[in-house]
């Protein structure tokens, strides 16, 4: 499954640009995901305690709780997880391990871009080491901090 954004921020990316990024095109995607590999939120007993602080301090400064997090609001909700017969499965063994024979895939842990190349509005591929490994298409997937600094480097920054 997949956490959802708040469907205005998607109508904003394709407002501001970003085609195929409005909540009408992506829809449809999160629910294939969520098809595939559904998640479940983690029930409230379970909860550690930085989720219990997190919950307090939300709905402390007046956000309301939401129990599921797909509905189309702000606010505090459970966080999800991707479960498999009841126990957490990782984003390489629900996603990537069965996909990992295909031809048309290649995939590189450890493996830093120096930037992601686009031409003409549409990726191209990515600088490796200086070397540019051409592709149909890019999947970034390096993280919180560093998936934005390589889409600074390569000039993808807002329109």
């Amino acid at each position: 499954g997949a956490i959802r954004g708040i469907p205005d921020d998607y109508d904003r990316w394709a407002d501001l640009g970003c085609d195929g990024w409005a909540w009408a095109d992506v829809e449809a995607v999160f629910e294939t995901a969520d098809t595939m590999i559904p998640n479940c939120p983690l029930p409230a007993a379970e909860w550690g305690p930085v989720g219990r602080a997190l919950h307090g301090a939300a709905t402390g400064l007046g956000r309301p709780f939401l129990p599921d997090h797909h509905v189309p609001a702000e606010g505090a909700s459970p966080f999800r997880l991707t479960l498999r017969n009841g126990r957490r499965v990782s984003t390489n063994d629900a996603y990537l391990e069965h996909a990992r024979s295909r031809s048309n895939l290649t995939v590189r842990g450890d493996t830093p871009v120096d930037r992601v190349v686009v031409d003409g509005g549409r990726t191209r591929g990515v600088v490796v080491d200086g070397e540019q490994l051409d592709a149909n298409a890019v999947v970034l997937c390096a993280g919180a901090i560093h998936s934005p600094a390589i889409l600074l480097r390569s000039g993808l920054d807002r329109p």
